[in-house]
C-alpha cells in the first residue's frame, strides 16, 4: 500500500483496531485487527521517534540533573543549553502525546516504556496523562472546556484567576499534582478529582479507571520516580534554587499556554458533532512535531505526526490563524458558557464530517498496541 493510501486509511482503521484502553474509556466496541489496520504502522517514523526520545530525554535530564552537576564548564554554554532544554519541554510533551495514541513506536512494549520514561522526566505518570488525554478526545467541548464558566455559579474574578493560572502554568502543574493524587486513599482521591474535573462523566471515568489495581499501580510507580527525580533536582540546585524554579516555570508556561490554545473559544459540542479544534499556522511546524495541525489530529487521531502535513495538503486545509497569535487570544480571559458558539445538530449533508467525528471519538479508546 502506498503512503498516500495509508494516510487515507488511518481514519478508517482507528475504529477497527483492537482496544487497549480501559473499558471505562472506550467509546466504541473493539473490532478485529485487519490488514488495513496493521498497515497503518508503516506510517509511524519509529527510528526517528526513538532518536527524538533520546534527544528529549537527555535535554530534560540536563536541566533537572546535569546542569547543576556542572556538565558544561563554560557558563555561557551551560546557560544556553539550559534554555534550549527548557524550550524542548514542549516537543517532548508532544512526543509523549504520540505515545498516548500508540504512535511513538509500533511495538507495544517499546511505545509504553519510552513514553513512561519521558513522562517521568516530564514530571507526571504516563497512565494518568494517557487516561485524561483520551477522555479529552471523547469529551472535548462536551464537558471539557477549560476557559468557559457559568456566571450564575462563578464570578468573573474567580473564573479569571482560574483561567489565567491554567493557561500560564496550571495545566502543567495539575499533571505534576497527579503524582500526589494517585497516592491518596480512593475516597479522598475521588473527591479531589471531582473538585478538579467536575462531577460529569469525564470525572467519573477517571475515578473508575484509577480504581483499577493495574492502572493505579503503574501510576504510583511512575509518580514515585517523578517525585524522587524532582526532589533530587531541588537538592542538586540547593545553592541556586531560583534557577530550577525558573526552568520549571518555563516548562509549565510552554506546556500550559499552547496546550489549550487550539480549543479556546470554540463551539460547545454535541456527542455526534465534529470535533471542534483549530489548526494554527507555523512555518517550521516540525519544531512542534506538527502539533499545530491540532484540528486535523482530532479528526484523524490515528495519524502519526509526520503524516499530518500530507493530510493537510490533501484536504486543502486552511489555517485558523498564526501559532503564537492564536495562543495569545487566550489572554482575553474566561468566556461565559452562553457566549460560546453553539453546535448545530449535524445534518444529513454533513454525514462525512459526522463519520470523522465518530471515528475520532472511537479511536480515542481503540488505539492499537500490538
Amino acid at each position: 500500500m502506498s503512503s498516500p493510501e495509508l494516510v487515507a486509511s488511518a481514519r478508517l482503521t482507528s475504529a477497527e483496531r483492537p482496544s487497549d484502553a480501559p473499558a471505562e474509556v472506550q467509546a466504541s466496541p473493539p473490532g478485529a485487527a485487519t490488514a488495513a489496520s496493521r498497515s497503518y504502522k508503516a506510517l509511524i517514523p519509529a527510528r526517528l521517534n526513538l532518536l527524538l526520545a533520546a534527544l528529549f530525554g537527555v535535554s530534560q535530564a540536563y536541566f533537572l540533573v546535569l546542569y547543576p552537576l556542572g556538565l558544561l564548564a563554560e557558563p555561557s554554554a551551560a546557560i544556553a543549553a539550559l534554555v534550549v532544554s527548557v524550550a524542548l519541554s514542549y516537543p517532548s510533551w508532544v512526543l509523549i502525546h504520540e505515545g498516548i495514541h500508540n504512535m511513538l513506536h509500533p511495538a507495544r512494549d517499546t511505545n509504553d516504556r519510552v513514553s513512561r520514561l519521558l513522562s517521568v522526566l516530564h514530571g507526571s505518570p504516563f497512565a494518568v496523562l494517557r487516561l485524561v488525554h483520551l477522555l479529552h478526545h471523547r469529551y472535548n467541548r462536551v464537558e471539557d472546556y477549560a476557559e468557559a464558566y457559568d456566571p450564575a455559579r462563578t464570578s468573573w474574578l474567580k473564573a479569571a484567576v482560574h483561567h489565567y493560572y491554567t493557561v500560564l502554568a496550571g495545566r502543567y502543574w495539575s499533571e505534576v499534582l497527579a503524582c500526589l493524587i494517585v497516592w491518596l486513599p480512593q475516597g479522598r482521591r475521588d473527591r479531589v478529582i471531582r473538585d478538579m474535573i467536575g462531577d460529569g462523566e469525564m470525572g467519573k471515568r477517571i475515578q473508575s479507571t484509577l480504581s483499577r489495581k493495574d492502572t493505579l499501580g503503574e501510576a504510583r510507580t511512575d509518580a514515585a520516580l517523578s517525585l524522587a527525580l524532582l526532589a533530587a533536582s531541588f537538592w542538586l540546585y540547593r545553592h541556586d534554587v531560583w534557577v530550577l524554579v525558573a526552568a520549571l516555570s518555563g516548562r509549565a508556561l510552554l506546556v500550559s499556554f499552547f496546550d489549550d490554545a487550539y480549543h479556546y473559544g470554540t463551539a460547545r459540542n454535541l456527542p455526534e458533532a465534529p470535533q471542534p479544534a483549530r489548526n494554527h499556522e507555523l512555518g517550521p511546524s516540525w519544531l512542534v512535531l506538527h502539533f499545530n495541525h491540532h484540528g486535523l489530529h482530532h479528526r484523524y487521531p490515528s495519524l502519526p505526526w509526520r503524516s499530518l502535513p500530507a493530510k493537510a495538503r490533501e484536504e486543502g486545509l486552511v489555517f485558523d490563524g498564526g501559532f503564537v497569535a492564536s495562543a495569545l487570544r487566550q489572554l482575553r480571559g474566561p468566556i461565559p458558557l452562553a457566549d460560546l458558539p453553539a453546535s448545530a445538530p449535524p445534518a444529513a449533508s454533513q454525514a462525512g464530517s459526522v463519520s470523522r467525528a465518530k471515528d475520532s471519538k472511537g479511536s480515542a479508546a481503540t488505539e492499537e498496541r500490538t
